[in-house]
Parts: structure tokens; C-alpha cells; sequence
């Protein structure tokens, strides 16, 4: 059976900048967005490669993809249009990762 390597998190070395494998712009609507989707399927492309132990960075939008506003007003829930939320970022290449396998995947901020 496969079984996967843990690799622990290389600290970015002093001056380095963190790389970012997924921009956002917040004034967008999700479905204008590069990189987003609103479903995991193969025929989607990977957008990037994740390194194993080495730092990245990647932007992440509001699942309804900006339709829910901060206008205190509940009608943004009830007019939710479920056939364009749940957006996601990615999807990402990590090198020797087989299906099935659980990554390991440390929220630095």
C-alpha cells in the first residue's frame, strides 16, 4: 500500500517572500473570479503546484462568492443563488500525492 511522506514546514527563509498561487479581487463577483470554481471534477485544471514542506499562499473568496453583503439585511440569505455558491480555490497539484492520501496542511494565519 501507498503510504505517504510527512513532510514538516520549511519557515520561509529571511527576506523571502511567500509565494501566491491564488489571487482574489474582492470587488468581483465570484463567477468572474480566475482560478475559482464551484465543484471538484478532474476535467478542471490544476492552477498550481503545491511543493511538500515548502510555504505558499492562497486567497479564498466567501462561499456565495460575494453575493451575501454587509448590509444587515437577511433577504441576501433567502435570494442565496445555490446554483453559483460554494466557490473554492484551486484545485493544486502536490507532486507524488496519490488518491485517497490525507495532506497534512498547517494554517499559518
Amino acid at each position: 500500500p501507498h503510504i505517504p511522506l510527512v513532510q514538516k514546514l520549511a519557515p520561509p527563509r529571511r527576506g523571502e517572500a511567500i509565494p501566491t498561487l491564488v489571487h482574489i479581487d474582492p470587488h468581483k463577483p465570484g463567477q468572474e473570479q480566475a482560478n475559482i470554481h464551484t465543484r471538484w471534477h478532474p476535467d478542471i485544471p490544476c492552477v498550481g503546484t503545491i511543493s511538500p514542506g515548502e510555504p505558499f499562499k492562497v486567497e479564498c473568496i466567501d462561499f456565495s462568492g460575494r453575493q451575501v453583503s454587509n448590509d444587515d439585511c437577511a433577504d441576501d440569505i433567502l435570494d442565496l443563488d445555490h446554483d453559483t455558491d460554494h466557490h473554492l480555490s484551486g484545485p493544486f497539484f502536490v507532486p507524488n500525492a496519490q488518491p485517497g492520501d490525507v495532506l497534512e496542511i498547517d494554517i499559518l494565519e
